[in-house]
């Protein structure tokens, strides 16, 4: 963009104290995006983790209990499923609650079995869980994706002025001390918002 050739005054110029004020909440909409972020992580990720490394070994437990268990669709597409389980020795039990959550384009009911990592008895899933292992990681990457790419897309709509203002510095130097006097302002207001 070239500037226009203007007649200034001869006189020192000043600008009005925030005139150029940063936009209000980004930084509360940045704490909003992580914290978003930091939820589904939180939720998600220690139970796939679970199944991946059950995955690796499973067994079938055969005697095991399932109880209280649901799962609910949402939008025809995202499943979530919650169930106890009991398994092991009547006098040492084990109770487990399992949370699953994926996609599918399923109707009807799900049959499910509880299955144990060979090494590890401790840790139990539900055998959905391992048939849409796939389908829960690929979930879980795409929302933490779009939360990420979100939360830098609100952040640099936020602030424009960022790349204005190396424009504004090449420019200021070809266009006199009034423009350079300008850009030296937005860029200390840059400074001080971010």
């Amino acid at each position: 963009m070239a500037f226009t050739k203007l007649e200034l005054p001869q006189r020192a110029l000043s600008i009005t104290p925030n005139a150029i004020v940063p936009p209000r909440g980004v930084i509360f909409g940045t704490v909003v995006f992580m914290a978003i972020f930091g939820f589904f992580a939180w939720l998600y990720t220690p139970n796939l983790v679970r199944d991946w490394m059950i995955s690796q070994d499973p067994v079938v437990i055969q005697d095991a209990r399932v109880s209280n268990g649901e799962c609910t669709t949402r939008q025809g597409v995202f499943v979530s499923c919650s169930a106890d389980v009991t398994y092991g020795a009547r006098e040492n039990p084990y109770n487990r609650h399992i949370e699953l959550a994926f996609l599918d384009l399923h109707s009807g009911d799900y049959q499910v079995d509880v299955v144990v990592n060979r090494n590890d008895p401790g840790m139990a899933t539900l055998s959905l869980g391992l048939d849409m292992l796939w389908s829960r990681t690929a979930t879980l990457a795409v929302i933490l994706f779009f939360l990420a790419v979100g939360g830098a897309d609100y952040r640099r709509r936020q602030y424009p002025a960022r790349a204005q203002s190396a424009a504004c510095q090449h420019d200021a130097r070809t266009a006199g001390p009034c423009a350079a006097a300008y850009c030296q302002y937005a860029d200390k207001a840059w400074r001080h918002s971010g």
